[in-house]
């Protein structure tokens, strides 16, 4: 009686394995007939990809297949699902670029934080920051004027 029942649970989790592994052999195919190198590939581009899918396949196989975390994909979804379709949070990244072309990218995240103030916007220099990186705005810092040419010499040409 003992061993059936063992006989009747092996037989079962064989089946489950194998169709853990054709679903495995799925993924793979979708991943890399989609532009994918399987996993030379960045995380962002993975989590993009079972976010894209987590409806035709489980999340948990997709992410132990691609290498990622769970936990990593679903702090991913979190952090991109509030602002993109935020239509404040887009008015503030076309502000932060027009106050960054105006200042030929001379301002950092202090001067665009008390710019943004002034406009009515209210944040910390670390929202700034964070917006700066998302519009991809990066500080130009200016090279310092260096003089290479001793005109107090006494010898001749």
């Amino acid at each position: 009686m003992k061993k059936t029942i063992e006989i009747e649970s092996l037989k079962i989790f064989a089946r489950e394995q194998k169709n853990l592994d054709s679903l495995c052999n799925q993924i793979v195919k979708v991943f890399l007939r989609e532009g994918g190198g399987y996993r030379s590939q960045r995380n962002e581009v993975k989590y993009l990809f079972i976010a894209q899918h987590k409806k035709t396949w489980p999340v948990d196989p997709m992410c132990q297949l691609l290498g990622v975390s769970r936990n990593g994909f679903y702090r991913y979804l979190n952090n991109n699902a509030d602002n993109r379709d935020d239509p404040e949070h887009q008015r503030m990244l076309r502000l932060i670029k027009e106050i960054a072309a105006a200042s030929d990218y001379s301002y950092g995240t202090r001067r665009i934080k008390k710019a943004m103030f002034e406009r009515g916007y209210r944040f910390g220099r670390y929202k700034a920051r964070q917006l700066m990186k998302e519009a991809d705005i990066q500080v130009r810092h200016r090279k310092k004027y260096k003089i290479t040419t001793n005109s107090n010499h006494t010898t001749g040409i």
